[in-house]
């Protein structure tokens, strides 16, 4: 039997982490349970195939999937997905009212991953020479959240990224800012 094992994020779409997450969210399953449901969740095997594997095989395939887990990536400000290129917000100081309602809506649920994938994220509609772009208008989720579910993993985590090395910038530079403002009191 020959199987694909993602070797990297690239090679691992959003539905799927999102998929093992839940299972291992769930905690009901045993460990060899929960690593049959991985191999067959990321190399596409069903769960019949995976107890049929051997056992040193089985235990390879699962580092090799939780290597590529533990990847890091980053950020991808532009990319090409199923033909078309998509950019991220170019400007977040210049949201609309809906992009944010909906980024407050759903950044509490891992399993709104891909709706904040679609905010963010969004057709490019025109770049210049200097890759500046402009996205599509934001007009919600509908549709493009379903579409999200295939991107690959590194892209989601490259986000995610971003705004904890964000959030992780603010929190060093607030204390200073706050303690010059108190001086000057």
């Amino acid at each position: 039997m020959k199987v694909i094992i993602p070797e990297s994020l690239n090679e691992i779409n959003l539905k799927q982490y999102l998929d093992f997450k839940s299972l291992v969210d769930a905690d009901k399953y045993e460990d060899h349970e929960l690593i049959y449901h991985k191999v067959s969740i990321f190399t596409n095997l069903d769960y019949a195939q995976c107890r049929n594997i051997g056992v040193k095989d089985l235990a390879d395939l699962s580092v090799l999937i939780d290597n590529a887990l533990e990847t890091d990536y980053e950020f991808q400000q532009t990319f090409t997905f199923d033909g078309v290129e998509y950019g991220f917000i170019p400007n977040l100081d210049k949201i609309t009212t809906g992009e944010w309602v909906d980024l407050m809506n759903y950044q509490n649920d891992d399993n709104d991953l891909n709706k904040l994938m679609a905010i963010l994220f969004r057709p490019i509609v025109k770049k210049d020479s200097f890759n500046n772009y402009t996205i599509e208008s934001y007009k919600g989720t509908e549709g493009r959240a379903d579409v999200m579910y295939s991107l690959p993993f590194s892209i989601v985590k490259g986000a995610i990224g971003f705004f904890l090395n964000l959030l992780s910038a603010l929190l060093g530079v607030t204390p200073k800012y706050t303690g010059k403002e108190l001086a000057r009191a």
